[in-house]
């Protein structure tokens, strides 16, 4: 059986620590249209034991689809 992994030479390790410095992770709260704030609203349903959260953007209005998380 093989192995999923594939063998890392360790010149490229060495190397790649630069390569984090400059990353920015993406922000949940900015539109990625136009930059705006976006609005999150969450829906709680004790029946069935989800939240349901939905978001809009402030500026351009577009709407991303509704997640559901089950409540532990």
């Amino acid at each position: 059986m093989r192995s999923p992994y594939l063998p890392v030479e360790e010149s490229t390790l060495e190397n790649s620590s630069g390569d984090f410095e400059n990353f920015k992770a993406e922000s949940r709260d900015q539109c990625g249209y136009c930059n705006s704030r976006l609005l999150y609203t969450h829906e709680l349903n004790l029946s069935l034991f989800e939240v349901v959260e939905s978001c809009r953007c402030s500026g351009c209005g577009v709407t991303k689809t509704p997640q559901r998380f089950s409540l532990q």
